[in-house]
């Protein structure tokens, strides 16, 4: 069974890494396109930079500890009021 689970996991891996290679995906900037990034005033050293900040954790948590609460964490849900209007 470990086995089995391994040799899915190594078939998936390279199946992922074949298909990100592929050139619908993407390549590095060359020429124009190169030109008009650099060229952009959100571009300093090297690197792009957002005109809104990207909001961070805001605590000291962990983003796998965030999907496992949202995922798997049951939240007790009020239940709706039932109204009569007579």
């Amino acid at each position: 069974m470990v086995v089995i689970l391994l040799l899915l996991s190594v078939a998936l891996a390279i199946t992922a890494w074949i298909i990100l290679r592929a050139p619908k995906f993407g390549q590095s900037p060359q020429d124009e396109l190169l030109a008009q990034i650099t060229s952009s005033p959100n571009y300093t050293n090297g690197q792009f930079h957002n005109l809104i900040p990207t909001q961070k954790l805001t605590n000291d948590s962990y983003i796998f500890s965030i999907l496992w609460n949202d995922f798997f964490m049951v939240i007790k849900k009020p239940s709706p009021v039932r109204i009569c209007l007579q």
